[in-house]
């Protein structure tokens, strides 16, 4: 039987996800606190999460993050996580969430545009 301390790590071992980073972020931006983090992009620098105008706060599956080569605590605008996929996303990209509808909050029309699926000739 494991002593007592060992069953004590067990219940705290906690598995960090980019998903529950994500959500953690996604309440933290929500909340417009002064002088908070715009959560700028890792690449060009532009805020995802501005405190006024359209955000690119978003989530994509895993496999096209980790295509992208990006880490668990990188932060992407749709144009660099494009730019390093060399193609534009398409909505299939992004996994069922509330974040990712595209009428949900302030989202670029840019991202807008991903999330909706696009429609054949």
């Amino acid at each position: 039987m494991p002593e007592e301390g060992q069953r004590a790590a067990a219940r705290h071992d906690v598995t960090i996800t980019r998903t529950s980073v994500h959500r953690l972020l996604t309440r933290l931006a929500r909340r417009r606190l002064p002088g908070r983090d715009e959560f700028r992009c890792h690449d060009c620098g532009s805020p995802t999460a501005p405190l006024d105008g359209p955000d690119e706060w978003y989530c994509v599956h895993d496999t096209v993050w980790h295509t992208a080569g990006a880490r668990e605590d990188t932060i992407l605008c749709i144009g660099c996580l494009e730019e390093r996929l060399g193609r534009l996303l398409l909505h299939t990209d992004f996994p069922p969430a509330v974040l990712n509808q595209p009428d949900y909050g302030n989202h670029s029309q840019r991202l807008q545009d991903r999330l909706r699926p696009q429609s054949t000739p």
